[in-house]
């Protein structure tokens, strides 16, 4: 079953129980979507052609087709050189990407997502640290949308609020502080992490990791 609606003649298709919509305009690519009633598909045609018509119509396709994933990747790829300096980034790519919110689309990249995932780091790293996965994503995200033609109305990482990160810890440590940090800093070691990555990622000084690694080495 086909139908058209409005002057730009979009064109409804019936395919395996759901309606599919084009629009083909003269200079513009053509825009596709799918749905699961008639009506819906009906009212978004009518819709999409009244924006054209007004030069306001917002293409959502790529993003709603690429995920969060697929940008940092791509962005670890072209933007991120090979260098052990740049193996935090990298690192926190693949942390990203096999997270649930890498798989997400950009579209359904939400704030409240975004500040949830936030807090998710700062339970079990610091804030300081949250706050680094925020800007990468922030980063790869105005790449993607300035540089690879994936449109979004604007950055939702814009609108997450960083939280307030406290000074490296360089005093003495109690209570079992100091075989914890030893513990957390003998996972880190094995990622071939610099020094710096991993006093950002315990919340402590560059020099506080020396002496652990050294102590770790000795035995």
């Amino acid at each position: 079953m086909d139908t058209t609606t409005g002057e730009n003649m979009a064109t409804i298709r019936k395919r395996r129980g759901k309606y599919s919509v084009s629009i083909r305009r003269l200079f513009h690519k053509p825009i596709y979507k799918t749905f699961s009633k008639h009506e819906y598909a009906k009212r978004w045609a009518s819709d999409s052609e009244r924006k054209l018509e007004r030069g306001l119509y917002e293409d959502l396709t790529e993003a709603s087709r690429t995920t969060l994933a697929e940008v940092l990747e791509r962005y670890g790829k072209d933007k991120i050189p090979s260098r052990k300096s740049q193996l935090t980034p990298l690192y926190m790519i693949k942390k990203i990407s096999r997270h649930a919110i890498g798989k997400l689309h950009l579209t359904g990249l939400t704030t409240l997502k975004l500040v949830k995932y936030r807090d998710e780091i700062a339970a079990v790293r610091s804030a300081s640290t949250a706050n680094k996965y925020l800007t990468l994503i922030s980063v790869a995200l105005k790449v993607a949308m300035k540089e690879w033609a994936i449109y979004l109305p604007k950055n939702p990482v814009d609108d997450v609020p960083r939280l307030q990160e406290r000074k490296k810890l360089d005093r003495i440590l109690v209570n079992g502080e100091y075989e914890a940090l030893k513990e957390e800093l003998k996972k880190l070691i094995p990622k071939n992490l610099t020094q710096k990555a991993m006093a950002d990622d315990l919340d402590i000084s560059v020099g506080k990791v020396n002496k652990l690694i050294k102590e770790i080495e000795k035995k």
